[in-house]
């Protein structure tokens, strides 16, 4: 099925949504090409696939006769996207139904058999599967647009898609780049729709272009505060607006908190979380970033404890981190931007996790600047302040898998 890409992406998505309400997606599971993004589904991941979905239909349809349908896979249960304000605000501004997306639990139930042809995916945000989107695509990448540590995981038919792993801050400014390169940027210029959605991740990431600029982020906000006529009043309002949807958790529970923007890594000896448990090889890693103080979380959610052991337990996790970003006084737009980290083995685990914890804290602290963190916490629970401030997730997360799992890092 082909949908009509010409009058831009708020009807492209309608007719997504026509074609999703008609539940003809088991029938053409295997024939789609799904955009996915990462499994922490932030306003970067979630925005990046469904940019790309469209961009990539308007450049397929202008070089094949048979033009894949291709949608963005939002990588997070369908539930799960309300506990984003953010996102939905943004999509509600420039016109996009959540009905016209689809999430990681519409097609869990599709990939039933081993023998159920995989599906086509292009990664966004990420270059290599984890957890369920691995089982449903296996090696399927046809594309790679991405800003974090490159994992080496697939060679790219560049017939069929790009691979391109840059330093960013944004996973989107790459999409935007490209895409520009490949189709005019001319593209964001006639739809002012898709060029807000793509400029509100690059404001989101780069802090209101005050923090991880790279080139290709300020290649990308010319391009689209060029095509939305934004003066710099303009863009900082509508990153304040953006940055207030997304640290307001006051409604969420503690649970929610740490489901919201959830990553994790299975040790590269496994294929599934099923034998990473099976084998009690240590090494699973799950990390939750948050926008609030560790000393916020366990004033307002006095069993947050207790959260982070339930979360651990049912994602089978040998380590765990809560990595925290926030502004000390929030009430003062001239506040200090501060870090802070919780690090956590579940009481459950092999003494050798228990061990190697203690040896990746001695190993961390050094890179990370890190500083016991005045906060009275449990037994297995390691608390501290992060002072190298430059040093998010994607910096984080490839120095414990390389400590924890022994994977290489690279430069990004």
């Amino acid at each position: 099925m082909t949908i009509i890409t010409s009058k831009g992406i708020r009807s492209f998505f309608k007719g997504v949504g026509e074609f999703l309400a008609k539940d003809t997606l088991k029938s053409s599971f295997s024939s789609i090409v799904f955009v996915t993004g990462n499994e922490s589904a932030d306003l970067d991941s979630c925005v990046s696939s469904i940019i790309t979905a469209y961009l990539y239909s308007i450049d397929q349809g202008q070089e094949s006769q048979t033009t894949p349908l291709v949608l963005p896979l939002i990588n997070t249960p369908r539930e799960d996207l309300n506990l984003r304000p953010d996102i939905t605000y943004l999509l509600k501004t420039t016109g996009i139904a959540t009905a016209s997306l689809t999430f990681i639990d519409d097609l869990l139930p599709l990939k039933k058999t081993p023998s159920t042809p995989s599906p086509k995916t292009f990664l966004v945000d990420h270059n290599k599967l984890q957890g369920p989107t691995r089982e449903i695509f296996g090696t399927n990448v046809i594309g790679i647009i991405d800003h974090h540590d490159d994992e080496q995981a697939y060679k790219i038919d560049g017939s069929t898609g790009p691979r391109i792993i840059e330093r960013t801050g944004s996973c989107s400014s790459l999409v935007v780049n490209y895409f520009s390169a490949k189709l005019s940027s001319t593209v964001f210029e006639t739809d002012k729709d898709l060029a807000l959605l793509a400029l509100g991740p690059l404001l989101a990431d780069t802090s209101n272009m005050t923090s991880r600029v790279e080139e290709f982020d300020t290649k990308s906000y010319e391009i689209l505060t060029h095509a939305l006529g934004y003066t710099a009043a303009d863009v900082t309002a509508f990153y304040h607006t953006l940055d207030r949807y997304k640290k307001d958790v006051s409604s969420l529970t503690g649970a929610e908190i740490l489901r919201k923007d959830y990553k994790e890594w299975v040790p590269e000896s496994h294929t599934t979380d099923e034998e990473a448990h099976e084998n009690s090889i240590p090494g699973k890693i799950g990390i939750s970033s948050v926008v609030k103080s560790l000393a916020w979380l366990y004033n307002t959610h006095k069993s947050f404890e207790d959260d982070i052991k339930q979360w651990a337990q049912r994602r089978q996790l040998d380590f765990f981190a809560v990595m925290s970003s926030y502004v000390e006084d929030s009430e003062n737009a001239h506040g200090n931007f501060c870090r802070d980290i919780l690090l956590f083995v579940p009481p459950t685990a092999t003494q050798t996790s228990k061990d190697k914890l203690q040896e990746v804290i001695k190993e961390v602290t050094g890179p990370l600047e890190l500083e016991p963190l005045d906060l009275k916490v449990s037994e297995g629970f390691y608390a501290f302040r992060q002072r190298n401030l430059k040093s998010s997730r994607k910096q984080v997360a490839p120095l414990l898998k390389f400590h924890i799992q022994g994977v290489a890092m690279n430069s990004l």
